[in-house]
């Protein structure tokens, strides 16, 4: 049980630093730019450009906490807007499918 209490306490960490990035979607001043379950994350945003810049917190979160996300095991889906102008998010420098 403890290694997974601090598990928690890095994921509670990770969750405070993407409320501070003004990145994700509200619900009234509610945060819920991120669902966690486990060791599973769900970034949501309004748009492309702030999805990437959550998965940018997310890596630069993980290389200071010696924490790999792994983008092979990564997926994004686009809802709405027009078209499929939305940009190739990149983790680690490699492209999420």
């Amino acid at each position: 049980m403890l290694l997974f209490n601090s598990k928690a306490v890095y994921i509670d960490d990770l969750i405070k630093e993407l409320r501070q990035s003004g990145r994700g979607i509200y619900l009234g001043r509610v945060f819920v730019g991120c669902v966690v379950y486990a060791y599973d994350i769900i970034l949501l945003s309004a748009s492309c450009n702030g999805l990437q810049k959550m998965v940018n917190v997310c890596s630069s979160y993980g290389m200071r906490f010696d924490i790999r996300f792994n983008p092979s095991k990564s997926q994004t889906a686009v809802f709405g807007g027009q078209g499929s102008s939305h940009l190739p998010l990149m983790l680690n420098e490699t492209i999420i499918k």
